[in-house]
């Protein structure tokens, strides 16, 4: 009764929930245990804004721009990102 879209991660997914299952692509280093830390990582390392990034990922979220900076300031997060970040400026 929807739009189904399979993709490498998720499987079959929704388009209810298209944003946080959104086509990443391979990942050649682990990703976190945690898929909304993850695709946040993701959203930070191509430029966007914390609060905006998690604004997206949780819109039900009445502070976004607290939880933003606190998510950003994980080291894990903050490890993963730079971990994008190189991938994509080196091209791996």
């Amino acid at each position: 009764a929807g739009v189904f879209a399979v993709d490498w991660y998720n499987g079959l997914q929704s388009e209810s929930s298209a944003l946080l299952r959104r086509n990443f692509p391979p990942p050649t280093m682990p990703r976190l245990k945690n898929r909304l830390h993850e695709r946040f990582a993701w959203l930070i390392a191509e430029g966007m804004d914390r609060k905006v990034a998690y604004t997206k990922l949780c819109p039900h979220v009445s502070d976004p721009a607290t939880m933003g900076y606190k998510l950003y300031h994980r080291s894990d997060v903050k490890e993963r990102i730079a971990e994008i970040q190189c991938e994509v400026h080196t091209g791996r």
